[in-house]
């Protein structure tokens, strides 16, 4: 639950980046991207909790080797510069291969997303060719929402309370980014 307490606080403090009209646009782009694809609630709530599970571990490798100003920064560039229009230009350029798609492989190793492949597979019964065709929208997706814990202010550099919520999860299991997105979900309706 404190993930979604974090989310809440990203689009309540006017300090950080994010915002409703954000979250419903990510909210939004989840939604459709599975919903094109046959793909009920139940799943794509499976979906991106996998992805949640294998992305804190490979991005929690990533801080510890750039520090958490640099992993905010790849992450900044992943998503684009601004939250709505970057978001949407790369989730729509992803797929015809752009730098984005460099920056996506830089923080999620190949190797870290065919495990993700696998596993959602195996949880879900898809096959592999679509899992691997929705990763490209769904991670910038997830990364787009880790981003609205950005301060507004550039002083403040590696301090995403959001980002670090999940990063620094107890391991207990309540950071699930599937529930983050059905509440966020239910939140913009």
């Amino acid at each position: 639950m404190a993930l979604i307490y974090d989310i809440l606080n990203s689009i309540n403090n006017p300090e950080l980046q994010g915002d409703a009209s954000s979250l419903e646009t990510i909210t939004k782009t989840v939604q459709d991207v599975t919903q094109q694809n046959g793909l009920d609630a139940a799943t794509t709530q499976t979906m991106l909790s996998t992805i949640g599970n294998y992305l804190r571990s490979a991005l929690q490798d990533q801080r510890s080797t750039v520090g958490n100003q640099q992993l905010e920064n790849l992450i900044g560039q992943a998503t684009g510069g601004n939250m709505l229009g970057g978001l949407m230009g790369n989730l729509g350029g992803l797929a015809g291969g752009t730098a984005s798609t460099a920056l996506i492989q830089s923080l999620i190793p190949a190797s870290v997303q065919q495990q993700i492949v696998n596993s959602i597979s195996q949880k879900t019964g898809l096959k592999a060719e679509m899992i691997q065709g929705l990763l490209p929208i769904l991670i910038p997706a997830v990364l787009g929402l880790l981003k609205m814990g950005t301060p507004k202010n550039s002083s403040l550099p590696g301090n995403n309370p959001l980002l670090n919520s999940f990063l620094d999860g107890d391991k207990d299991g309540d950071v699930d980014l599937g529930d983050a997105f059905k509440f966020a979900s239910r939140f913009i309706r």
